[in-house]
C-alpha cells in the first residue's frame, strides 16, 4: 500500500509498467460513478480474480503493484461525499485481487457498518467462519442487504435445485419429536 512518504510498505516487486500504465492511465467513456481507473482494476485478470471463496497464500502480484498506486479518492470520477465508502471499495478491490491482509487494514480503520460489512468478508475469505459471523452481525441491517438480496435470487434462481436434499418432511418436527427415548 502506498504511503504518505512515497516509500513502500513492504519488500514486494516494483511496479510493471503495465500496472503503472493500468493506474495512472484507465479507460474513459465511463457512464458510471466509477472512474475508468476502478473499471481496469475490476477488470485486471478478472478471469482469475475472486474465483476461490477461501484464500490461500498470495493474490495477484500485478494488481497488488497496480493497487500500491491508487488512492481511495481515484476510485470515483464523481465529488467523493463520504469518504469512508471510497476506502471500503478499495478495501473491496484488494478482496477482488485476494489480498486479505490489504483489505483487512482498510476495513478494520472504517467504525461503520460499511466497514464491518467488508471486514466480514474479509474474514469468509480467509476461512475464519466464526468471525466473519460477528462482523455480518454488526453489519445486520446495513442499507445494501435488501439489494444483494434482489441480485442473489436472480443469480441462484436459474440453478437447478440440489436433489440429494432430503424431502420435507409431512409434520413439525419441534422440540418433542427430537427428544431421545425414555
Amino acid at each position: 500500500m502506498r504511503q504518505d512518504d512515497g516509500t513502500k510498505q513492504n519488500d514486494m516487486p516494483a511496479a510493471s509498467a503495465a500496472a503503472r500504465e493500468l493506474a495512472v492511465g484507465g479507460l474513459s467513456g465511463a457512464v458510471d460513478t466509477l472512474s475508468p481507473l476502478a473499471h481496469n482494476l475490476l477488470k485486471l485478470h478478472r478471469q482469475t480474480a475472486y474465483t476461490k471463496p477461501v484464500v490461500k497464500g498470495r493474490g495477484d502480484d500485478d494488481a497488488r503493484a497496480a493497487l500500491e498506486l491508487v488512492g481511495a479518492d481515484q476510485l470515483i470520477s464523481t465529488p467523493i461525499r463520504k469518504p469512508a465508502f471510497a476506502r471500503a471499495m478499495l478495501a473491496g478491490l484488494w478482496l477482488w485481487h485476494d489480498w486479505l491482509d490489504e483489505s483487512h487494514t482498510i476495513s478494520q480503520a472504517l467504525h461503520d457498518q460499511t466497514g464491518s460489512f467488508w471486514h466480514a468478508i474479509m474474514h469468509r475469505r480467509e476461512g475464519d467462519f466464526s468471525n466473519s459471523k460477528y462482523w455480518y452481525a454488526k453489519a445486520d441491517d446495513h442499507p445494501i442487504l435488501p439489494s444483494i438480496g434482489v441480485h442473489v435470487g436472480t443469480a441462484i434462481n436459474h440453478l437447478p435445485a440440489d436433489k440429494s436434499l432430503p424431502a420435507r418432511p409431512k409434520r413439525r418436527l419441534g422440540p418433542r419429536r427430537l427428544r431421545r427415548p425414555g
